[in-house]
C-alpha cells in the first residue's frame, strides 16, 4: 500500500464552489496506467492529473485521467497541477509539463495562470453525417476537430440545449461542444463528453483548442472573454496567436489529504 497527497483545486475561477474541479498528485515515479485509471476512478473529481518531476529544471511529466479513460490533453487538470507546484515552490514562476500527447506551458501572471494551448485544426463535415438527433436548436455552423462543435443561433439556445448522452457516445467524437456569441462576452460553450465519463464539463481549457481561432476569425479580434454556461460556471481570458493560444483565469486549492492505495 503507497500512501498518496491528494490536493483538490477549482480551476478556472477563484471561487471555493465554482470551476472545475480536479484532483492533483504530485509523484516520485509514475505508476503504471492501470493503477493510475484505478486511482483516478475512487477520486470525488472528474478529472485527476499526476504530476511527476523531469530532469529538467521547472519540467515536470503530467498525465490526465478522468474515472473512466486516460484524457489526451485536459485545461483544468493542468492549471490545476500548475497551481499545487507553485504554492510548494515560491522560487519558480513557470512550468513546463510534457505528456505522451505534447507539451504545455504554465507560468504565473499577474494573480492569475496563463497556459499556452494549441490551435487544433478545423474539418469539414457534411450534414448527412450529423443526423444523430444532437440537435435541438437552430445549427448555423459546424464542424470538427477532436470534438464535434455545433454553433448555434445565440447564448440562450445555448443554455437550453438538452444533449442526448447516448447520441454523443454513439457520434464517435470525444465530445460534443455548443457555442455562440455571448450576450456580455465574446462567445460562451457547453461541453459534452460521456464517452469519457463526463457528461457536462464545468470548465473546459482544451475546448478553446477549438473554438478560440473560429470565434477569434468571426469577430476579427485577438483578445477574447469566453464564459462556459454550466451549473458551476467557467470564466476564461484568451489571446489567439498565429498557431497557439494563451489562456489566462485563475484557481483555488480548497484542501490536500492523504490517500492509501
Amino acid at each position: 500500500m503507497t500512501t498518496y497527497t491528494i490536493h483538490t483545486v477549482n480551476a478556472f475561477t477563484d471561487s471555493e464552489i465554482g470551476g472545475n474541479p480536479a484532483s492533483v498528485i504530485c509523484l516520485e515515479t509514475m505508476p503504471a496506467e492501470n493503477t493510475l485509471l484505478e486511482i483516478a476512478g475512487k477520486q470525488a473529481s472528474p478529472v485527476t492529473a499526476f504530476v511527476m518531476p523531469n530532469q529538467d529544471d521547472n519540467a515536470y511529466g503530467i498525465r490526465w485521467f478522468s474515472q473512466q479513460k486516460e484524457i489526451n490533453l485536459c485545461g483544468h487538470g493542468t492549471l490545476a497541477a500548475a497551481s499545487v507546484i507553485f504554492s510548494i515552490n515560491h522560487d519558480i514562476d513557470e512550468l513546463n509539463f510534457t505528456s505522451p500527447f505534447g507539451d504545455v506551458k504554465v507560468k504565473m501572471e499577474g494573480s492569475g495562470l496563463s497556459m499556452v494551448f494549441p490551435i487544433w485544426k478545423r474539418h469539414a463535415i457534411g450534414l448527412k453525417r450529423l443526423q444523430y438527433g444532437l440537435f435541438h436548436s437552430k445549427v448555423v455552423d459546424h464542424y470538427v476537430t477532436r470534438d464535434l462543435i455545433l454553433v448555434l443561433e445565440n447564448e440562450q439556445d445555448v443554455v437550453q440545449f438538452k444533449p442526448n448522452k447516448q447520441q454523443i457516445i454513439q457520434s464517435g467524437y470525444h465530445a460534443v461542444i455548443v457555442t455562440a456569441r455571448g450576450e456580455r462576452s465574446d462567445y460562451v460553450l457547453r461541453f459534452f463528453a460521456p464517452s469519457i465519463g463526463i457528461d457536462e464539463d464545468a470548465a473546459t481549457g482544451s475546448a478553446q483548442c477549438s473554438l478560440a481561432q473560429y470565434w477569434s476569425q468571426k469577430l476579427n479580434k485577438s483578445d477574447l472573454i469566453v464564459e462556459q454556461l454550466s451549473s458551476r460556471k467557467g470564466s476564461f481570458q484568451i489571446k489567439v496567436m498565429e498557431d497557439t493560444i494563451s489562456i489566462k483565469t485563475s484557481t483555488k486549492i480548497l484542501q490536500a489529504e492523504n490517500f492509501t492505495f
